[in-house]
């Protein structure tokens, strides 16, 4: 018997309760949460469940969340708490409402030079504190790049692609970088 997808109102690991569908994209479902036992607003990520059946995948993903959990630095979305459920694996998050670079990029077009460096510069430390933890962003791009309601840039999505080498890190911020000032992703 196949198990429901989750839906609003429901409640994952006996505390928190989904309380918005944000949207979905590779890395999977997002949705906005509140934490019951401590009276604050989480986000929650249901990793793309496509491939749970195939062995192995869940000890993976659990093992990327636990690498992505010890992250602890000002501009990484920090995760709070890794759920292995039978609807999927979640991913317990803080909550930094605001808009991906992606998203402004769409709305407003390319950024100006210093608004590109300023994004860009909080990126990088994150991916240089990540880098010495041992940890490689490796799916990095525009939409992975939070702009919160308080102007501080944080890096999200760790958790779907912990570990390997950083180099791919630095052509992917490139790439970004150059989204950013021309409003086109960078020819392949």
């Amino acid at each position: 018997e196949a198990v429901a997808p989750p839906k609003e109102g429901d409640v994952l690991g006996g505390k928190y309760r989904l309380t918005t569908f944000v949207g979905s994209d590779a890395a999977g479902e997002q949705w906005e949460a509140v934490d019951t036992a401590l009276n604050r607003t989480v986000s929650v990520r249901r990793l793309e469940a496509s491939s749970l059946g195939v062995p192995g995948v869940r000890e993976k993903l659990r093992a990327e969340s636990r690498t992505a959990a010890a992250l602890q630095h000002p501009n990484i979305v920090a995760v709070f708490e890794a759920l292995d459920l039978p609807n999927g694996v979640f991913l317990v998050m803080e909550h930094a409402p605001g808009r991906t670079v992606e998203q402004m990029l769409t709305a407003a077009g390319p950024f100006s030079p210093g608004g590109a460096r300023r994004v860009l510069e909080s990126a990088a430390a994150a991916l240089d504190y990540a880098r010495a933890q041992g940890v490689s962003h490796r799916g990095l791009k525009t939409a992975s790049l939070v702009v919160t309601d308080g102007g501080v840039v944080k890096v999200r999505d760790f958790a779907s692609s912990a570990g390997g080498p950083g180099g791919d890190d630095l052509r992917a911020l490139g790439a970004c970088l150059y989204e950013m000032l021309t409003g086109s992703p960078l020819p392949t």
